[in-house]
């Protein structure tokens, strides 16, 4: 996928990239990963700062989707989800996407 970079994560750039779909499926693998903080000055990891899951986004690939570390992720594998206001990240450099969300809803 490739787009111009905005700054930081927003909702218009969510849009932009994924649209109106808000579709995706859960890949369960080895569940949510722990994403920790990096401290500069000590060289080394901190406090959890937000739970990492992958979804399979249909016609676009797999997207790694960072999620509050309150989030309970009781999602069974191959499930239908949908992201709870998503924001998208486009690096300038790479054009990678990267995503954000306040939780996952199971859709029936």
């Amino acid at each position: 996928m490739k787009y111009s970079s905005m700054a930081g994560y927003s909702p218009e750039m969510y849009q932009l990239v994924f649209g109106n779909d808000n579709r995706f499926v859960y890949l369960c693998g080895e569940g949510p990963r722990e994403k920790r903080s990096w401290d500069n000055e000590s060289h080394s990891y901190g406090d959890v700062e937000a739970l990492v899951v992958e979804l399979y986004a249909p016609g676009k690939g797999v997207v790694r989707v960072k999620l509050p570390v309150s989030t309970i992720v009781d999602v069974k594998d191959l499930s239908w989800v949908s992201l709870i206001n998503p924001e998208a990240f486009v690096d300038g450099k790479k054009k990678d996407v990267y995503l954000r969300a306040d939780g996952l809803e199971v859709l029936a």
